[in-house]
Protein backbone atom coordinates (compact mmCIF):
# COMPACT_ATOMS: atom_id res chain seq x y z
CA UNK A 1 0.00 0.00 0.00
CA UNK A 2 1.21 3.38 -1.24
CA UNK A 3 0.34 6.76 0.04
CA UNK A 4 0.68 10.19 -0.38
CA UNK A 5 1.99 12.15 2.87
CA UNK A 6 -0.52 15.53 1.97
CA UNK A 7 -1.81 15.65 5.01
CA UNK A 8 -5.55 15.23 4.87
CA UNK A 9 -4.77 11.78 2.64
CA UNK A 10 -2.31 10.51 4.88
CA UNK A 11 -5.04 10.71 7.55
CA UNK A 12 -7.86 9.69 5.83
CA UNK A 13 -5.94 6.34 3.76
CA UNK A 14 -4.03 4.93 6.82
CA UNK A 15 -7.45 5.64 8.79
CA UNK A 16 -9.41 3.45 5.99
CA UNK A 17 -6.79 0.92 6.00
CA UNK A 18 -6.51 -0.12 9.87
CA UNK A 19 -10.42 -0.13 9.74
CA UNK A 20 -9.85 -2.81 6.98
CA UNK A 21 -6.85 -4.74 8.50
CA UNK A 22 -9.27 -7.47 10.14
CA UNK A 23 -11.70 -7.69 6.99
CA UNK A 24 -8.61 -8.99 4.86
CA UNK A 25 -9.50 -12.48 4.13
CA UNK A 26 -6.87 -15.05 4.04
CA UNK A 27 -4.73 -13.28 7.13
CA UNK A 28 -2.46 -16.02 7.50
CA UNK A 29 -1.37 -15.98 3.83
CA UNK A 30 -1.76 -12.26 2.81
CA UNK A 31 0.90 -9.93 2.93
CA UNK A 32 1.01 -6.35 3.45
CA UNK A 33 3.48 -3.46 2.66
CA UNK A 34 3.44 0.36 3.63
CA UNK A 35 5.00 3.36 1.47
CA UNK A 36 4.79 6.92 2.05
CA UNK A 37 6.22 9.46 -0.30
CA UNK A 38 6.92 12.70 -0.93
CA UNK A 39 9.51 13.92 -2.74
CA UNK A 40 11.07 10.61 -2.38
CA UNK A 41 9.92 7.37 -1.48
CA UNK A 42 9.92 6.20 2.05
CA UNK A 43 9.89 2.41 2.54
CA UNK A 44 9.16 0.69 6.04
CA UNK A 45 10.54 -2.81 6.70
CA UNK A 46 8.62 -4.60 9.82
CA UNK A 47 10.90 -7.07 11.98
CA UNK A 48 8.77 -10.00 10.71
CA UNK A 49 10.50 -9.80 7.20
CA UNK A 50 13.21 -12.56 6.46
CA UNK A 51 15.56 -9.57 5.69
CA UNK A 52 14.79 -7.78 9.27
CA UNK A 53 18.50 -8.01 10.15
CA UNK A 54 19.64 -5.74 6.79
CA UNK A 55 20.46 -2.27 6.99
CA UNK A 56 20.24 0.03 4.27
CA UNK A 57 21.36 3.85 3.56
CA UNK A 58 19.72 6.14 5.13
CA UNK A 59 17.42 4.24 7.93
CA UNK A 60 16.00 5.33 10.94
CA UNK A 61 13.59 3.78 13.93
CA UNK A 62 10.47 4.49 14.00
CA UNK A 63 9.60 6.49 17.32
CA UNK A 64 6.91 3.97 18.36
CA UNK A 65 9.36 0.19 18.03
CA UNK A 66 13.09 -0.38 17.84
CA UNK A 67 12.81 -2.76 15.42
CA UNK A 68 11.08 -1.54 12.09
CA UNK A 69 13.16 0.46 9.72
CA UNK A 70 12.19 3.77 7.70
CA UNK A 71 13.78 2.90 4.09
CA UNK A 72 14.27 6.51 1.94
CA UNK A 73 14.58 5.69 -1.63
CA UNK A 74 15.77 9.20 -2.56
CA UNK A 75 16.30 8.70 -6.11
CA UNK A 76 12.62 8.80 -7.88
CA UNK A 77 13.98 9.56 -11.70
CA UNK A 78 14.99 6.02 -11.77
CA UNK A 79 12.91 4.24 -8.28
CA UNK A 80 13.63 0.98 -7.01
CA UNK A 81 12.67 -1.22 -4.19
CA UNK A 82 15.35 -0.59 -1.10
CA UNK A 83 15.63 -4.47 -0.66
CA UNK A 84 15.20 -7.19 -3.24
CA UNK A 85 12.82 -8.75 -0.72
CA UNK A 86 11.09 -8.51 2.81
CA UNK A 87 9.19 -5.27 2.06
CA UNK A 88 5.93 -7.20 2.57
CA UNK A 89 5.05 -9.54 5.76
CA UNK A 90 2.71 -11.97 6.73
CA UNK A 91 -0.55 -9.97 7.66
CA UNK A 92 -1.76 -11.95 11.22
CA UNK A 93 2.01 -12.55 12.51
CA UNK A 94 2.98 -8.48 11.92
CA UNK A 95 -0.63 -6.76 12.16
CA UNK A 96 0.79 -4.97 15.79
CA UNK A 97 3.58 -3.47 13.60
CA UNK A 98 1.62 -2.53 10.96
CA UNK A 99 -0.70 -0.95 12.78
CA UNK A 100 2.00 1.34 15.06
CA UNK A 101 3.08 2.31 11.46
CA UNK A 102 0.35 3.33 10.16
CA UNK A 103 -0.68 5.58 13.14
CA UNK A 104 2.75 7.43 13.01
CA UNK A 105 2.98 8.12 9.04
CA UNK A 106 0.45 11.06 9.45
CA UNK A 107 2.57 12.69 12.31
CA UNK A 108 6.24 11.68 10.70
CA UNK A 109 5.39 13.99 7.46
CA UNK A 110 2.63 16.11 9.87
CA UNK A 111 5.80 19.18 8.67
CA UNK A 112 4.42 19.27 5.10
CA UNK A 113 6.01 18.05 1.76
CA UNK A 114 9.63 18.58 0.89
CA UNK A 115 9.61 18.95 -3.34
CA UNK A 116 7.68 18.49 -5.87
CA UNK A 117 5.26 14.91 -5.12
CA UNK A 118 6.83 11.42 -6.78
CA UNK A 119 3.59 9.35 -6.81
CA UNK A 120 4.42 8.01 -10.34
CA UNK A 121 7.31 6.72 -8.88
CA UNK A 122 5.76 5.02 -5.54
CA UNK A 123 4.04 3.55 -7.37
CA UNK A 124 6.82 2.23 -9.44
CA UNK A 125 9.02 1.30 -7.39
CA UNK A 126 6.27 -0.91 -5.04
CA UNK A 127 6.10 -2.62 -8.22
CA UNK A 128 9.63 -3.43 -8.07
CA UNK A 129 9.07 -4.78 -4.72
CA UNK A 130 6.44 -6.91 -5.77
CA UNK A 131 8.29 -8.55 -8.65
CA UNK A 132 9.18 -11.85 -6.96
CA UNK A 133 5.45 -12.74 -5.63
CA UNK A 134 3.23 -10.30 -7.95
CA UNK A 135 0.62 -8.93 -5.84
CA UNK A 136 -1.97 -5.79 -5.93
CA UNK A 137 -0.67 -1.72 -5.24
CA UNK A 138 -3.29 0.34 -3.21
CA UNK A 139 -2.25 3.86 -4.47
CA UNK A 140 -3.80 6.56 -2.28
CA UNK A 141 -2.62 10.11 -4.18
CA UNK A 142 -3.82 13.50 -3.43
CA UNK A 143 -1.67 15.36 -5.88
CA UNK A 144 -0.88 15.12 -9.57
CA UNK A 145 2.75 13.30 -9.64
CA UNK A 146 4.89 16.52 -11.06
CA UNK A 147 8.58 14.95 -9.80
CA UNK A 148 10.84 12.07 -10.84
CA UNK A 149 9.69 9.48 -12.71
CA UNK A 150 6.65 10.03 -14.87
CA UNK A 151 6.14 13.11 -13.81
CA UNK A 152 3.34 15.12 -15.67
CA UNK A 153 2.47 18.67 -16.18
CA UNK A 154 -1.05 19.80 -16.04
CA UNK A 155 -3.51 19.52 -18.61
CA UNK A 156 -6.32 21.06 -17.52
CA UNK A 157 -7.97 22.38 -20.85
CA UNK A 158 -11.34 22.55 -20.44
CA UNK A 159 -13.27 23.56 -24.20
CA UNK A 160 -15.75 25.66 -23.55
CA UNK A 161 -16.53 26.30 -27.01
CA UNK A 162 -17.62 24.38 -29.60
CA UNK A 163 -14.81 25.22 -32.19
CA UNK A 164 -12.54 22.35 -33.87
CA UNK A 165 -9.60 23.57 -31.47
CA UNK A 166 -11.15 22.96 -28.50
CA UNK A 167 -12.84 19.79 -29.45
CA UNK A 168 -9.54 18.30 -30.38
CA UNK A 169 -7.99 19.52 -27.07
CA UNK A 170 -9.91 17.54 -24.56
CA UNK A 171 -9.76 14.72 -26.50
CA UNK A 172 -5.99 14.38 -26.71
CA UNK A 173 -5.93 14.85 -22.69
CA UNK A 174 -7.71 11.76 -22.69
CA UNK A 175 -4.53 9.54 -23.29
CA UNK A 176 -1.45 9.33 -20.92
CA UNK A 177 0.60 12.45 -20.72
CA UNK A 178 4.07 10.11 -21.18
CA UNK A 179 4.72 6.50 -22.65
CA UNK A 180 6.38 5.69 -19.65
CA UNK A 181 2.71 5.10 -17.99
CA UNK A 182 2.14 2.62 -21.05
CA UNK A 183 5.95 1.10 -20.36
CA UNK A 184 5.21 0.83 -16.41
CA UNK A 185 1.61 -0.89 -17.10
CA UNK A 186 2.73 -3.54 -19.14
CA UNK A 187 5.72 -4.43 -17.20
CA UNK A 188 3.52 -4.69 -14.26
CA UNK A 189 1.02 -6.83 -16.30
CA UNK A 190 4.46 -9.17 -16.64
CA UNK A 191 4.83 -9.39 -13.26
CA UNK A 192 1.18 -10.20 -12.40
CA UNK A 193 1.13 -6.90 -10.13
CA UNK A 194 -2.49 -5.21 -10.28
CA UNK A 195 -2.53 -1.33 -9.64
CA UNK A 196 -6.04 0.19 -7.86
CA UNK A 197 -5.59 3.88 -7.80
CA UNK A 198 -7.60 6.01 -4.91
CA UNK A 199 -7.60 9.65 -6.39
CA UNK A 200 -8.54 11.82 -2.94
CA UNK A 201 -7.64 14.71 -5.03
CA UNK A 202 -9.20 18.39 -4.72
CA UNK A 203 -7.61 19.36 -8.14
CA UNK A 204 -6.54 18.09 -11.10
CA UNK A 205 -4.92 15.33 -11.19
CA UNK A 206 -4.14 13.70 -14.32
CA UNK A 207 -6.69 10.85 -14.14
CA UNK A 208 -5.99 9.89 -17.81
CA UNK A 209 -2.31 8.94 -17.04
CA UNK A 210 -2.90 6.86 -13.65
CA UNK A 211 -5.85 5.30 -14.74
CA UNK A 212 -4.39 3.97 -17.46
CA UNK A 213 -2.06 1.99 -14.75
CA UNK A 214 -5.47 0.38 -13.66
CA UNK A 215 -6.81 -0.13 -17.02
CA UNK A 216 -3.64 -2.67 -17.98
CA UNK A 217 -2.98 -3.99 -14.51
CA UNK A 218 -6.70 -5.34 -14.62
CA UNK A 219 -6.86 -2.54 -11.46
CA UNK A 220 -9.79 -0.08 -10.26
CA UNK A 221 -10.06 3.24 -10.28
CA UNK A 222 -11.98 5.44 -7.21
CA UNK A 223 -12.09 8.97 -7.41
CA UNK A 224 -13.60 11.43 -5.16
CA UNK A 225 -13.65 14.97 -6.49
CA UNK A 226 -12.73 17.61 -4.17
CA UNK A 227 -12.50 14.93 -1.73
CA UNK A 228 -13.45 16.20 2.32
CA UNK A 229 -12.33 13.84 5.62
CA UNK A 230 -15.77 14.66 7.34
CA UNK A 231 -18.16 13.83 3.68
CA UNK A 232 -16.35 11.27 2.26
CA UNK A 233 -14.17 8.78 4.62
CA UNK A 234 -16.84 6.70 5.26
CA UNK A 235 -17.15 6.09 1.01
CA UNK A 236 -13.25 5.73 0.69
CA UNK A 237 -13.23 3.45 3.96
CA UNK A 238 -16.14 1.53 1.89
CA UNK A 239 -14.53 0.98 -0.93
CA UNK A 240 -11.46 0.18 0.29
CA UNK A 241 -13.11 -2.64 2.22
CA UNK A 242 -14.84 -3.78 -0.80
CA UNK A 243 -12.07 -3.90 -3.12
CA UNK A 244 -10.17 -6.38 -1.03
CA UNK A 245 -13.50 -8.46 0.19
CA UNK A 246 -15.05 -8.89 -3.04
CA UNK A 247 -14.99 -11.66 -5.41
CA UNK A 248 -11.80 -12.15 -7.20
CA UNK A 249 -9.22 -13.62 -8.62
CA UNK A 250 -5.53 -13.52 -9.48
CA UNK A 251 -3.01 -14.17 -12.10
CA UNK A 252 -5.67 -15.09 -14.60
CA UNK A 253 -5.15 -15.73 -17.96
CA UNK A 254 -8.56 -15.40 -20.64
CA UNK A 255 -9.35 -17.29 -24.07
CA UNK A 256 -12.18 -16.69 -26.25
CA UNK A 257 -12.75 -19.39 -29.40
CA UNK A 258 -15.97 -19.72 -31.40
CA UNK A 259 -17.28 -22.67 -34.17
CA UNK A 260 -17.01 -22.58 -37.53
CA UNK A 261 -17.91 -19.34 -39.08
CA UNK A 262 -17.19 -16.72 -36.43
CA UNK A 263 -14.22 -15.43 -35.12
CA UNK A 264 -12.77 -13.09 -32.26
CA UNK A 265 -11.87 -9.76 -33.39
CA UNK A 266 -11.25 -7.49 -30.27
CA UNK A 267 -11.25 -7.55 -27.00
CA UNK A 268 -12.30 -4.39 -24.45
CA UNK A 269 -12.20 -3.36 -21.02
CA UNK A 270 -9.64 -4.00 -18.09
CA UNK A 271 -6.51 -6.35 -19.52
CA UNK A 272 -3.38 -6.21 -20.77
CA UNK A 273 -2.65 -8.27 -24.21
CA UNK A 274 0.40 -9.26 -25.22
CA UNK A 275 -0.56 -12.33 -27.68
CA UNK A 276 -3.01 -12.18 -30.42
CA UNK A 277 -5.00 -15.04 -28.81
CA UNK A 278 -4.78 -14.45 -25.03
CA UNK A 279 -5.67 -11.67 -22.56
CA UNK A 280 -3.32 -11.51 -19.35
CA UNK A 281 -5.34 -10.52 -16.39
CA UNK A 282 -3.04 -9.97 -13.34
CA UNK A 283 -6.39 -8.82 -11.26
CA UNK A 284 -10.37 -9.44 -12.52
CA UNK A 285 -12.74 -8.95 -10.09
CA UNK A 286 -17.26 -8.87 -9.82
CA UNK A 287 -17.60 -5.09 -10.54
CA UNK A 288 -15.89 -5.44 -14.42
CA UNK A 289 -16.69 -6.83 -17.57
CA UNK A 290 -14.54 -7.69 -20.76
CA UNK A 291 -16.67 -7.34 -24.30
CA UNK A 292 -15.29 -9.76 -27.18
CA UNK A 293 -16.25 -8.40 -30.27
CA UNK A 294 -17.05 -11.37 -32.82
CA UNK A 295 -16.50 -11.57 -36.89
CA UNK A 296 -18.79 -13.40 -39.62
CA UNK A 297 -15.65 -15.28 -41.51
CA UNK A 298 -18.08 -17.78 -43.56
CA UNK A 299 -21.86 -18.30 -43.76
CA UNK A 300 -23.60 -19.63 -41.08
CA UNK A 301 -26.21 -22.53 -41.65
CA UNK A 302 -29.80 -21.30 -41.09
CA UNK A 303 -31.61 -22.73 -37.63
CA UNK A 304 -28.24 -24.27 -36.39
CA UNK A 305 -26.74 -23.08 -33.23
CA UNK A 306 -23.36 -20.78 -33.22
CA UNK A 307 -21.27 -21.20 -30.30
CA UNK A 308 -18.60 -19.00 -28.53
CA UNK A 309 -16.68 -20.62 -25.49
CA UNK A 310 -14.56 -18.70 -22.92
CA UNK A 311 -11.61 -20.15 -20.93
CA UNK A 312 -10.58 -18.71 -17.42
CA UNK A 313 -7.34 -19.82 -15.90
CA UNK A 314 -6.85 -18.11 -12.48
CA UNK A 315 -5.93 -18.30 -8.46
CA UNK A 316 -8.25 -17.80 -5.82
CA UNK A 317 -7.42 -15.77 -2.65
CA UNK A 318 -7.21 -19.41 -0.74
CA UNK A 319 -4.05 -19.60 -3.38
CA UNK A 320 -5.85 -22.39 -5.70
CA UNK A 321 -5.67 -22.40 -9.16
CA UNK A 322 -8.79 -23.18 -11.62
CA UNK A 323 -10.00 -23.23 -14.39
CA UNK A 324 -13.48 -21.59 -15.54
CA UNK A 325 -15.30 -22.66 -18.97
CA UNK A 326 -17.85 -20.84 -20.17
CA UNK A 327 -20.19 -22.07 -23.35
CA UNK A 328 -22.92 -20.08 -24.94
CA UNK A 329 -24.79 -21.30 -28.16
CA UNK A 330 -26.80 -18.98 -30.05
CA UNK A 331 -29.11 -19.77 -32.64
CA UNK A 332 -28.38 -18.68 -36.10
CA UNK A 333 -31.62 -16.98 -37.83
CA UNK A 334 -31.45 -15.73 -41.50
CA UNK A 335 -35.21 -13.61 -40.10
CA UNK A 336 -33.99 -10.01 -38.81
CA UNK A 337 -37.29 -10.09 -36.84
CA UNK A 338 -36.07 -13.15 -34.58
CA UNK A 339 -32.74 -10.78 -33.90
CA UNK A 340 -35.53 -7.75 -32.91
CA UNK A 341 -37.84 -9.77 -30.98
CA UNK A 342 -34.52 -11.29 -29.10
CA UNK A 343 -32.29 -7.72 -28.24
CA UNK A 344 -31.56 -6.80 -25.03
CA UNK A 345 -31.57 -2.70 -24.32
CA UNK A 346 -28.83 -3.11 -21.49
CA UNK A 347 -26.56 -4.70 -23.60
CA UNK A 348 -26.90 -2.38 -27.01
CA UNK A 349 -26.57 0.49 -24.70
CA UNK A 350 -23.37 -1.01 -23.16
CA UNK A 351 -21.73 -1.52 -26.40
CA UNK A 352 -22.35 1.90 -27.40
CA UNK A 353 -20.62 3.35 -24.56
CA UNK A 354 -17.84 0.97 -24.46
CA UNK A 355 -17.01 1.65 -27.87
CA UNK A 356 -17.69 5.57 -27.47
CA UNK A 357 -15.13 5.46 -24.08
CA UNK A 358 -12.90 3.18 -26.12
CA UNK A 359 -12.44 5.83 -28.93
CA UNK A 360 -11.72 8.60 -26.37
CA UNK A 361 -8.92 6.29 -24.63
CA UNK A 362 -7.14 6.33 -27.66
CA UNK A 363 -7.35 9.31 -29.12
CA UNK A 364 -8.66 8.15 -32.68
CA UNK A 365 -11.70 10.60 -33.24
CA UNK A 366 -13.14 13.86 -31.88
CA UNK A 367 -15.77 14.58 -29.24
CA UNK A 368 -18.05 15.20 -31.98
CA UNK A 369 -17.04 11.92 -33.94
CA UNK A 370 -17.68 9.96 -30.69
CA UNK A 371 -21.28 11.39 -30.58
CA UNK A 372 -21.52 10.99 -34.75
CA UNK A 373 -20.86 7.07 -33.90
CA UNK A 374 -23.28 6.52 -31.57
CA UNK A 375 -25.94 8.07 -33.27
CA UNK A 376 -25.64 6.33 -36.79
CA UNK A 377 -25.53 2.80 -34.86
CA UNK A 378 -28.92 4.02 -33.36
CA UNK A 379 -29.70 5.06 -36.41
CA UNK A 380 -29.11 2.26 -38.16
CA UNK A 381 -30.60 -0.01 -36.13
CA UNK A 382 -33.91 1.22 -36.10
CA UNK A 383 -33.43 1.95 -40.02
CA UNK A 384 -32.98 -1.63 -40.23
CA UNK A 385 -35.59 -2.57 -38.36
CA UNK A 386 -38.25 0.13 -40.30
CA UNK A 387 -37.26 -1.47 -43.84
CA UNK A 388 -37.33 -4.82 -43.45
CA UNK A 389 -39.66 -5.78 -40.26
CA UNK A 390 -41.74 -2.95 -40.68
CA UNK A 391 -42.50 -1.96 -44.41
CA UNK A 392 -46.25 -2.54 -44.65
CA UNK A 393 -46.90 0.43 -42.13
CA UNK A 394 -47.49 3.87 -43.26
CA UNK A 395 -44.48 6.01 -44.19
CA UNK A 396 -45.03 8.45 -42.01
CA UNK A 397 -45.58 6.42 -38.51
CA UNK A 398 -43.28 5.70 -36.35
CA UNK A 399 -42.35 2.36 -35.88
CA UNK A 400 -39.44 1.08 -33.50
CA UNK A 401 -38.86 -2.68 -31.96
CA UNK A 402 -40.64 -3.32 -29.15
CA UNK A 403 -37.24 -4.30 -26.88
CA UNK A 404 -35.71 -0.94 -28.66
CA UNK A 405 -38.20 1.68 -27.71
CA UNK A 406 -36.03 3.91 -25.93
CA UNK A 407 -32.20 3.47 -27.13
CA UNK A 408 -32.74 7.27 -29.02
CA UNK A 409 -33.27 8.16 -25.52
CA UNK A 410 -30.15 6.50 -23.85
CA UNK A 411 -28.30 7.75 -27.30
CA UNK A 412 -28.71 11.42 -26.02
CA UNK A 413 -28.10 10.68 -22.72
CA UNK A 414 -24.89 9.51 -23.92
CA UNK A 415 -24.33 12.79 -25.38
CA UNK A 416 -24.78 14.75 -22.71
CA UNK A 417 -22.81 12.64 -20.16
CA UNK A 418 -19.78 13.73 -19.02
CA UNK A 419 -17.25 11.89 -21.16
CA UNK A 420 -18.62 13.62 -24.11
CA UNK A 421 -19.84 17.10 -23.12
CA UNK A 422 -17.57 19.81 -24.27
CA UNK A 423 -17.17 21.61 -21.42
CA UNK A 424 -16.28 18.29 -19.39
CA UNK A 425 -12.90 18.79 -17.55
CA UNK A 426 -10.35 16.55 -18.60
CA UNK A 427 -10.06 14.47 -15.31
CA UNK A 428 -13.72 14.29 -15.63
CA UNK A 429 -13.91 12.83 -19.27
CA UNK A 430 -11.02 10.32 -18.44
CA UNK A 431 -12.88 8.98 -15.52
CA UNK A 432 -15.90 8.57 -17.45
CA UNK A 433 -13.95 7.18 -20.29
CA UNK A 434 -12.00 4.51 -17.81
CA UNK A 435 -15.03 3.35 -16.21
CA UNK A 436 -17.17 2.90 -19.36
CA UNK A 437 -14.53 0.77 -21.27
CA UNK A 438 -14.98 -1.56 -18.44
CA UNK A 439 -18.86 -1.17 -17.65
CA UNK A 440 -21.36 -4.26 -17.35
CA UNK A 441 -24.53 -4.64 -18.77
CA UNK A 442 -26.37 -3.60 -15.89
CA UNK A 443 -24.67 -0.31 -14.62
CA UNK A 444 -24.39 0.53 -18.26
CA UNK A 445 -28.16 2.73 -18.57
CA UNK A 446 -28.17 4.30 -14.27
CA UNK A 447 -23.94 5.72 -15.70
CA UNK A 448 -26.41 8.11 -18.23
CA UNK A 449 -29.54 8.20 -17.23
CA UNK A 450 -30.09 7.38 -13.95
CA UNK A 451 -33.46 5.90 -12.62
CA UNK A 452 -36.11 7.30 -10.80
CA UNK A 453 -37.96 5.37 -7.85
CA UNK A 454 -41.09 7.33 -6.27
CA UNK A 455 -40.70 6.95 -2.44
CA UNK A 456 -43.67 9.07 -1.26
CA UNK A 457 -45.65 5.94 -1.99
CA UNK A 458 -43.94 3.24 -0.09
CA UNK A 459 -45.87 1.48 2.65
CA UNK A 460 -44.39 0.43 6.24
CA UNK A 461 -44.11 -2.99 5.25
CA UNK A 462 -42.47 -2.22 2.10
CA UNK A 463 -39.54 -1.07 3.77
CA UNK A 464 -37.73 -4.02 4.95
CA UNK A 465 -35.39 -4.98 2.70
CA UNK A 466 -35.73 -2.32 0.64
CA UNK A 467 -33.20 -2.68 -2.62
CA UNK A 468 -33.05 -0.74 -5.56
CA UNK A 469 -33.61 -2.44 -8.73
CA UNK A 470 -35.24 -1.97 -12.34
CA UNK A 471 -38.92 -3.42 -11.04
CA UNK A 472 -38.96 -0.26 -8.55
CA UNK A 473 -38.55 2.95 -11.00
CA UNK A 474 -41.54 4.98 -12.48
CA UNK A 475 -43.28 3.83 -15.50
CA UNK A 476 -40.72 5.42 -18.48
CA UNK A 477 -38.44 6.76 -16.35
CA UNK A 478 -40.18 9.81 -15.58
CA UNK A 479 -41.59 10.27 -11.74
CA UNK A 480 -45.30 10.35 -12.73
CA UNK A 481 -46.23 13.31 -10.91
CA UNK A 482 -44.22 11.75 -7.72
CA UNK A 483 -44.08 14.51 -4.87
CA UNK A 484 -40.86 12.42 -3.59
CA UNK A 485 -38.41 10.15 -5.76
CA UNK A 486 -35.00 8.75 -5.39
CA UNK A 487 -32.91 9.78 -8.75
CA UNK A 488 -29.91 6.78 -8.26
CA UNK A 489 -27.77 6.85 -11.21
CA UNK A 490 -23.82 5.44 -10.92
CA UNK A 491 -22.40 8.63 -9.03
CA UNK A 492 -25.23 10.58 -8.10
CA UNK A 493 -28.36 10.21 -5.82
CA UNK A 494 -30.57 13.03 -5.26
CA UNK A 495 -33.83 12.59 -3.30
CA UNK A 496 -36.21 15.04 -5.46
CA UNK A 497 -39.22 16.72 -3.28
CA UNK A 498 -42.06 18.51 -4.59
CA UNK A 499 -42.71 22.00 -3.24
CA UNK A 500 -46.50 20.76 -2.27
CA UNK A 501 -45.18 17.39 -1.07
CA UNK A 502 -46.60 16.61 2.57
CA UNK A 503 -47.32 20.27 3.29
CA UNK A 504 -44.35 22.37 1.93
CA UNK A 505 -41.06 19.72 2.64
CA UNK A 506 -38.95 21.51 0.91
CA UNK A 507 -38.79 24.91 1.66
CA UNK A 508 -38.85 24.66 5.31
CA UNK A 509 -35.82 22.47 5.48
CA UNK A 510 -32.98 24.08 6.87
CA UNK A 511 -29.89 22.42 6.53
CA UNK A 512 -26.30 21.91 6.08
CA UNK A 513 -25.36 20.49 2.04
CA UNK A 514 -25.68 16.50 2.51
CA UNK A 515 -23.20 14.86 0.66
CA UNK A 516 -24.43 10.89 1.18
CA UNK A 517 -27.75 9.51 1.40
CA UNK A 518 -27.46 8.13 4.74
CA UNK A 519 -26.49 11.67 5.99
CA UNK A 520 -29.58 13.48 4.78
CA UNK A 521 -31.45 14.31 7.63
CA UNK A 522 -34.56 16.45 6.87
CA UNK A 523 -36.13 15.20 10.13
CA UNK A 524 -40.10 13.41 11.21
CA UNK A 525 -41.43 16.81 11.02
CA UNK A 526 -41.08 17.77 7.53
CA UNK A 527 -41.54 14.24 5.75
CA UNK A 528 -43.24 10.68 6.63
CA UNK A 529 -41.22 8.37 8.57
CA UNK A 530 -41.82 5.73 5.75
CA UNK A 531 -39.52 8.30 2.84
CA UNK A 532 -36.80 8.88 5.23
CA UNK A 533 -36.30 5.03 6.26
CA UNK A 534 -36.62 4.19 1.97
CA UNK A 535 -34.14 6.83 1.57
CA UNK A 536 -31.82 5.58 4.27
CA UNK A 537 -32.89 1.79 3.34
CA UNK A 538 -31.83 2.65 -0.34
CA UNK A 539 -28.18 3.58 0.54
CA UNK A 540 -27.67 0.84 3.33
CA UNK A 541 -28.76 -2.09 0.75
CA UNK A 542 -26.52 -0.25 -1.85
CA UNK A 543 -23.76 -0.62 0.57
CA UNK A 544 -24.96 -4.05 2.28
CA UNK A 545 -24.03 -5.11 -1.42
CA UNK A 546 -20.97 -3.21 -1.56
CA UNK A 547 -22.36 -1.73 -4.40
CA UNK A 548 -20.61 1.75 -4.81
CA UNK A 549 -22.74 4.30 -2.36
CA UNK A 550 -22.50 7.93 -4.86
CA UNK A 551 -23.05 11.06 -3.67
CA UNK A 552 -26.35 12.12 -2.97
CA UNK A 553 -28.34 15.55 -2.87
CA UNK A 554 -31.48 16.92 -2.06
CA UNK A 555 -33.41 18.77 -4.89
CA UNK A 556 -36.37 21.03 -4.79
CA UNK A 557 -39.34 21.45 -7.06
CA UNK A 558 -37.53 23.77 -9.01
CA UNK A 559 -34.10 21.77 -9.69
CA UNK A 560 -32.66 23.94 -6.96
CA UNK A 561 -29.99 21.54 -5.31
CA UNK A 562 -27.87 22.46 -1.78
CA UNK A 563 -25.12 23.17 -3.48
CA UNK A 564 -26.01 26.45 -5.12
CA UNK A 565 -29.15 27.23 -2.56
CA UNK A 566 -27.14 30.05 -0.92
CA UNK A 567 -26.50 31.72 -3.89
CA UNK A 568 -30.25 33.37 -4.33
CA UNK A 569 -31.40 32.27 -1.18
CA UNK A 570 -34.21 29.14 -1.96
CA UNK A 571 -34.04 25.30 -1.67
CA UNK A 572 -32.86 23.64 1.29
CA UNK A 573 -29.88 25.74 2.54
CA UNK A 574 -32.20 28.72 2.61
CA UNK A 575 -29.61 31.56 3.37
CA UNK A 576 -27.08 29.63 4.85
CA UNK A 577 -24.84 28.94 1.71
CA UNK A 578 -23.06 25.96 0.48
CA UNK A 579 -20.70 24.43 2.59
CA UNK A 580 -17.22 23.19 2.00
Amino acid sequence: MVCDVEQYCSTSACEAILRTLDAIPERARTLVGLCAFDSACHFFKFPGSATSGSTTHGDRDVATTTTTKHLVVPDVEEPYAPLPSGLAVPLEANQADIVAVLKQIPEMFASGRHGLPCGAAAIKACVEALKPTGGRVLAFVATMPTGGYGAVKGRTAVGTAMSKETEKEPVKHAAPADKVYSKMATEAAEYQCAIDAFLLSNGHVDVASLGHLCRVTGGSLYRYRDFNTALDFAQLHNDLRWNVTRPQGLEAVMRVRASAGLGVADYGGFFCKRTPTDVDLPALDCDKAISVDLRYEEKLADGQDAFAQCALLYTTMRGERRIRVHTLALPVSSVLGNVFRASDLEAQTCDMIRRASAKLLAGTCSLQGAKDGATRTTVDTLHAYRKFCASNNSTGQLILPEGLKVLPLYCLALHKSDGLRFDASADDRAEWALRGVSCTASSAVPSIYPRHFPVHVLADGELDGLALGLEGQAPGGALAGAAIALVHGHDVAAADVERDAHGGVAPDVQRPRPRRLDQIELGPEHRPREVEAAVRGGAHERRRRRVRVPHGEIVDADGVDARRAGEGGRGLLGNEGPQQ
